[in-house]
């Protein structure tokens, strides 16, 4: 299976721990997506620096496909992640660098078209290439997106409905409680043919399609750090779903993906490396 992750390669700034993490949600799903057995590249921009170079480093040694993954005068993308109390991410301070400018192009959507899956995050920063994603015609192709909630770059939930007939599935996080929201794609998946995914952080997740919802409890665990945990979760749903069409095995699967990953520092600890307090140079 192929699987095509876009967006940001971005350097995880703790603050607290005085450490850096590779990361981003293109860099997270194409690694968890390699992990659940898919064959993973990745369709974003790094700069020419030290952590630039550390991206293609790690990826190809992960057997992830970098052919898309373009290396560009300027400074990798960073963002800074204190965690709160419970583990969770707040994330602030981003720097773009080099994807300020990044855009899709005719010969990123002519490899799209040999793609199985291709998954995209919808942030306010990165719009344009959502939009470019989404106005491409990728028959052959599973489309997803995450409309990443809980920060300050996420869009309102609103804003899903406009791009829903341009997707298989879409992934959004909400708090357990909040019944508005939990409603609103509840109706928006029997409207339309789109899988609609909720993950509710410790509470599990819900899946809604057009007939019915499914629910899938978390696996208990250990919480230190819940950053990059949609990632796991959405990349390995997509794997294992698209292997059998099997709902509730793809979400058992992919809690267990996410429960693992939020044990450990980073989105992906295994690829940490020590660096400054104050960030990339």
């Amino acid at each position: 299976m192929s699987f095509t992750s876009i967006g940001d390669c971005c350097v995880d700034i703790y603050p607290d721990l005085q450490k850096v993490f590779l990361g981003g949600t293109a860099f997270n799903v194409a690694f968890h997506a390699q992990n659940a057995g898919a064959r993973a590249s990745i369709i974003s921009a790094v700069g020419d620096d030290l952590y630039g170079h550390l991206f293609f480093q790690v990826a190809q040694e992960n057997n992830m496909n970098t052919d898309h993954l373009a290396l560009q005068e300027g400074k990798t993308s960073s963002v800074f992640i204190p965690l709160d109390a419970e583990g969770k991410p707040i994330f602030s301070g981003w720097d773009l660098g080099v994807l300020e400018h990044f855009m899709l192009t005719d010969q990123h959507e002519h490899f799209l078209q040999t793609q199985d899956a291709a998954s995209i995050i919808f942030l306010k920063p990165l719009k344009t290439l959502f939009t470019s994603f989404c106005q491409m015609r990728l028959s052959g192709t599973f489309k997803v997106c995450d409309y990443a909630g809980g920060s300050e770059y996420s869009e309102d939930i609103d804003v899903i409905q406009k791009y829903v007939q341009d997707l298989d599935l879409i992934l959004r996080s909400v708090e357990y409680d909040n019944h508005e929201e939990l409603s609103f794609l509840k109706h928006l998946a029997q409207r339309s043919n789109t899988l609609i995914l909720a993950t509710l952080g410790a509470h599990g997740s819900i899946l809604f399609s057009k007939e019915r919802e499914y629910f899938e409890p978390v696996v208990k665990t250990n919480v230190l750090d819940t950053t990059g945990a949609g990632d796991a979760y959405i990349a390995t749903f997509v794997v294992r779903y698209l292997h059998a069409r099997n709902i509730p095995d793809a979400m058992r699967e992919a809690s267990k993906a996410a429960a693992e990953v939020i044990t450990q520092f980073g989105a992906s600890s295994d690829l940490s490396f020590p660096g400054r307090k104050d960030g990339p140079h």
